[in-house]
C-alpha cells in the first residue's frame, strides 16, 4: 500500500494577492503533485505549470537540486501581488516539510 503525505501552505500578501500550495509526496519521498494556486499574477503565466509539471516525479531527497529548479523558473518569472523572494520562500519551505516529514514516515 503506498503512502501518501500531504503538505498546505496558504499566504496573503498584506494588501496583496493569495498564495495556496499543495505538495503530495509518496512514501519513496517522491512529488506527485504540487498545485500553486491563488489569486496573484504571473508573467509568463505558464511558468507557474511549469514549475509544478518539473518537480513532479523528482524526490525530495535531492533537495538541493530541487531548490536550484524552483530558484531558476521564479528568477525567470514575474510574480505581481506577492513578493517574488516570499513566494520561491514558501515554496522551499514546503519542499523541507514534506523531506522532513518524509524521511521521518520511513524510519518508523
Amino acid at each position: 500500500m503506498t503512502i501518501k503525505l500531504t503538505f498546505e501552505k496558504e499566504y496573503k500578501e498584506p494588501k496583496g494577492k493569495y498564495l495556496h500550495l499543495k505538495l503530495i509526496v509518496n512514501d519513496k519521498c517522491c512529488i506527485d503533485d504540487i498545485v500553486i494556486t491563488g489569486d496573484f499574477f504571473a508573467y509568463p503565466p505558464e511558468n507557474i505549470d511549469k514549475l509544478s509539471l518539473m518537480l513532479k516525479g523528482l524526490t525530495l531527497l535531492n533537495i538541493d537540486d530541487l531548490m536550484k529548479r524552483v530558484e531558476n523558473i521564479i528568477k525567470n518569472t514575474e510574480i505581481i501581488g506577492i513578493n517574488s523572494r516570499v513566494f520561491k520562500e514558501l515554496i522551499l519551505g514546503l519542499l523541507k516539510e514534506g523531506l522532513k516529514e518524509c524521511q521521518r514516515a520511513k524510519e518508523k
